[in-house]
């Protein structure tokens, strides 16, 4: 088909008729100057939190992979690419939330989660360790980023914690629960690498 007809893409995907193409592809056909599909804020933020936290594991040269389907309340495991603190190829699962309205309470940032998701964080009966990543963000999101040829920025830091320790919350009792995450628990790379390489009983409020 002529590449200039109506489906621009015949030559990767047969031409039915545009109205069986999903409806974001649908958009992008459209002329320039009309209106385009955009990220719901949530949606938009959430999406920035997960970026923020792969940069940092990128950064320390670990290993990233997402968890697909969403489904065992995890959104990254990182892993080193050899052996790191007597262990060969640790990995440890991480949780990423983000948060625009961040509200501290003694040096200590007070998280609201829901219970089935700090759930799936709380005990000690899983394969790797976990921990909850906490991404305090901009209210606006043209706030998120700021680039120059110095460097690039993202704002604003993410925070770490385990809730190793902690005992699951029933469900039929409450639908959230606080979560403290120590302001002191700010996640670098030096941090990640020590998250993996350390004793998971070091690893609770201090790396």
């Amino acid at each position: 088909m002529n590449i200039r007809g109506e489906c621009r893409w015949s030559v990767q995907v047969p031409c039915h008729g545009l109205s069986e193409l999903p409806s974001a592809k649908l958009i992008a056909l459209q002329p320039s100057g009309v209106s385009r599909a955009v990220l719901d804020p949530k949606s938009h933020q959430g999406a920035f939190g997960e970026a923020f936290v792969r940069t940092l594991g990128v950064a320390a040269g670990l290993t990233v992979a997402k968890s697909e389907p969403d489904v065992t309340g995890d959104d990254f495991t990182f892993g080193y690419p050899g052996p790191l603190g007597g262990v060969f190829f640790p990995k440890m699962d991480v949780q990423v939330k983000s948060w625009s309205r961040p509200a501290e309470k003694r040096g200590e940032w007070s998280y609201r989660m829901t219970v089935d998701h700090f759930n799936n964080l709380a005990g000690r009966n899983y394969s790797l360790p976990r921990f909850l990543v906490l991404v305090v963000v901009p209210r606006d999101a043209r706030d998120y980023v700021h680039a120059e040829q110095q460097g690039l920025l993202l704002r604003h830091a993410a925070y770490w914690v385990s809730l190793r320790e902690e005992e699951r919350v029933d469900t039929s009792t409450a639908a959230t629960v606080a979560v403290s995450v120590p302001k002191a628990n700010l996640l670098t790379v030096d941090v990640l690498l020590k998250l993996l390489g350390g004793p998971l009983s070091d690893t609770r409020n201090s790396a």
